[in-house]
């Protein structure tokens, strides 16, 4: 197996590239109704878990705010993608 490095690898703006461009419209296509789907039972799922915590924790399930949330998703989602330190951990 080898040694183990201590400690985690630093933390790395990555490349940022929206689409490579051998990318055609009909694999854009297939590609933009297959992410749709999935980031509508992402945020469902976020929307639940969140209302369900407020219940159990303060009893007021009007405090959890669907803006919020989404704005809250998304600023992870950003910040999560451009921050490489898988490519690290490969290396």
């Amino acid at each position: 197996v080898g040694a183990i490095p201590a400690g985690l690898p630093p933390v790395q703006i990555g490349s940022f590239h929206i689409f490579p461009s051998s990318i055609d419209q009909s694999s854009l296509l297939q590609l933009l109704l297959s992410c749709v789907p999935i980031a509508l039972i992402g945020f469902t799922e976020a929307i639940t878990i969140a209302k369900t915590s407020a219940k159990v924790c303060d009893g007021d399930v009007n405090s959890v705010h669907e803006n919020n949330e989404m704005f809250a998703l998304a600023a992870c989602n950003a910040f999560t993608s451009w921050v490489s330190i898988c490519e690290q951990v490969r290396k």
